[in-house]
């Protein structure tokens, strides 16, 4: 039995270094839309997402 999900990675939990911009911050926000948990680090608190 096939079971629904709302993307490619639902449910699945990703760890992307380096997030807070550029190529890590754009493939955190694709993974999110794709229905990944995501977890983000990166050396700057100041910059990226929701700064």
């Amino acid at each position: 039995m096939e079971q629904f999900s709302k993307g490619k990675f639902s449910g699945k939990k990703v760890v992307i270094t380096g997030g807070s911009s550029g190529i890590g911050l754009a493939t955190a926000k694709l993974l999110v839309d794709e229905g990944a948990h995501i977890l983000i680090t990166g050396r700057t608190q100041t910059t990226g997402y929701g700064s």
